[in-house]
């Protein structure tokens, strides 16, 4: 496949994260680089508060290949702390800010975490109080602390680094780290209940964040780019890399409100965003009230699994926004495949399209024969490109099990290819789509299995006004004393807020059928069933 008239990143040099950055620096020093709500950054503050915040953490003592989580909101120190680890050759975690303790803690086991980076003054959860918690809770490995807004009381036995302090640090800085070394990992649901982590080199950001910003016209002198969605994720950060790489202005949200986003859209003249489908809706009914304050907005990528992307791609038309469906994956990086935005709205509504980056492929293998499938018939998604993981990230180094012989990523996906490129068709496994990020039903069931009484459980996915959600069947022990509630207050103890079931219904067993391997439970049975106790 290739990208038509997409321009190539092919043939340019590879370059590190600090590299990407100080080019802008030197090309638009002061152009606006960073906004978020304790102030704006230029690119020249940007890159040399970063460089000074890299020295400061050599000296404390981070090396290449330290782990290190990014456990807070989008803000210009989220990014500050990337450029500085990725320049040590430091190795950063993306962390929901969001998360409870008890799901951090399996990140930062099973990442080796030695250092988690923290903004108390933030949206999110991590404070002094959480860093107590997760001292508490054993096996952990994380021992220092950097902070954002200053020093902060961490546990016995901890170390504070002083966030402002570091930033104005004057020690001497070592060399940057080659562009091929792994720099970013991103936590993805894995089928054994701990998290799947996704490692990517440098030079992979780098580069797909440069075919990014040519494919989603970035680059024009206007642009202005939304950062709404988390850092933690591909989605959000591909997207502000992509902003990076075009030297544009990104507006920087710690949490995505409606209301505060047409705000900013419209003091910042944002031109340009992505997002699932719930943002848009959010977006869309908060602009309609007055579109004039979205006037600027010219381009929007989105995804969504609710069937309705024509009904979507009409609403930004009305409004005088251009959407179209794109696709990517954690493994691949988010926005690897896109509509270009000529396209007919019909086409624009279907997930699937071109690469980004030409120097990017996508083929498609048949299951049953394992061979390679013509156009035009479905199979399973395998990629190559400039723009794949290099591995899972494990104790042992990095596991290149996902590829295959040639290096090719095995996506998990179904799709085929067309006259019109590739076409997403579905997950191979039943992911959920819930608040943008896919999730493994399975890693929830295996929580909801450790709670005392209940026996086994199945989650699957629903879409309430609310937008996507799961619900959870479970067979208990002791049917009469069974407490929904109950299960529902410890699934928030132990889960992401978005990986809660909004009901648990208990049932006696679950629906079934013989297939040729034996029996097998009926998902597509216990979503109906779901549908219907909702909307009763």
């Amino acid at each position: 496949m290739t990208a038509g008239a997409q321009t190539s990143t092919a043939g340019r040099p590879a370059v590190s994260i600090s590299e990407l950055v100080e080019r802008a620096a030197h090309s638009r020093p002061d152009g606006l680089a960073i906004v978020d709500d304790n102030g704006s950054l230029t690119y020249r503050n940007f890159f040399e508060s970063a460089m000074r915040l890299a020295a400061g953490l050599h000296d404390a003592g981070v090396t290449a290949g330290s782990r290190v989580g990014l456990w807070l909101p989008n803000t210009a120190f989220w990014l500050q702390a990337h450029v500085a680890l990725a320049h040590l050759g430091a190795v950063a975690v993306g962390i929901n800010a969001r998360y409870p303790v008890q799901e951090v803690a399996r990140i930062v086991r099973a990442a080796g975490i030695t250092a988690l980076v923290i903004d108390p003054r933030s949206g999110g959860v991590a404070d002094s109080g959480a860093l107590r918690q997760l001292a508490e809770l054993p096996g952990l490995t994380a021992t220092s602390v950097l902070s954002a807004s200053g020093p902060v009381p961490v546990p016995v036995g901890w170390e504070c680094w002083d966030g402002p302090a570091l930033l104005a640090h004057q020690g001497s800085l070592p060399a940057g780290a080659p562009p091929e070394a792994a720099c970013s990992v991103f936590p993805s649901s894995g089928s054994t209940g701990a998290p799947k982590l996704v490692v990517h080199s440098q030079q992979a950001i780098t580069a797909h964040s440069i075919a990014v910003a040519d494919a989603f016209a970035y680059t024009q002198p206007d642009s202005v780019v939304l950062g709404q969605l988390p850092m933690c994720g591909v989605w959000g950060f591909n997207t502000v890399y992509a902003a990076i790489a075009a030297m544009a202005p990104v507006i920087m949200m710690e949490r995505f409100e409606a209301g505060r986003a047409v705000e900013l859209i419209a003091r910042h003249g944002v031109t340009h965003a992505n997002g699932p489908d719930l943002f848009l809706r959010q977006l869309f009914e908060a602009a309609e009230e007055d579109p004039a304050r979205v006037e600027s907005l010219r381009a929007i990528g989105f995804s969504t699994f609710s069937n309705d992307g024509e009904e979507l791609v009409d609403r930004g038309s009305r409004l005088g926004i251009t959407l179209f469906q794109v696709y990517g994956s954690s493994e691949q990086q988010a926005l690897m495949v896109c509509r270009p935005s000529t396209s007919e709205p019909s086409l624009r509504a279907d997930p699937g399209g071109f690469p980004s980056n030409p120097a990017t492929r996508v083929r498609i293998r048949d299951p049953k024969t394992g061979e390679l499938a013509p156009p035009g018939l479905p199979g399973q998604v395998e990629s190559t490109g400039p723009n794949i993981l290099l591995g899972y990230l494990t104790d042992e180094g990095i596991d290149t099990s996902a590829l295959t012989e040639d290096g090719w990523v095995r996506t998990g996906d179904m799709g085929l290819l067309d006259d019109d490129g590739f076409r997403f068709l579905a997950r191979d496994k039943d992911f959920l789509r819930l608040s943008g990020f896919l999730v493994d039903p399975h890693e929830i069931e295996l929580r909801m299995e450790e709670f005392d009484d209940i026996v086994d459980a199945q989650v699957v996915g629903v879409t309430t006004d609310k937008g996507p959600r799961c619900v959870a069947f479970v067979r208990v022990a002791s049917p009469s004393s069974f407490d929904e509630q109950r299960v529902r207050a410890r699934c928030q103890e132990e889960l992401a807020s978005y990986k809660v079931p909004v009901r648990v219904f208990r049932v006696d067993d679950f629906p079934r059928i013989d297939g040729a391997n034996g029996p097998r439970i009926q998902r597509l049975a216990l979503r109906k069933i779901a549908e219907e106790r909702l909307s009763a």
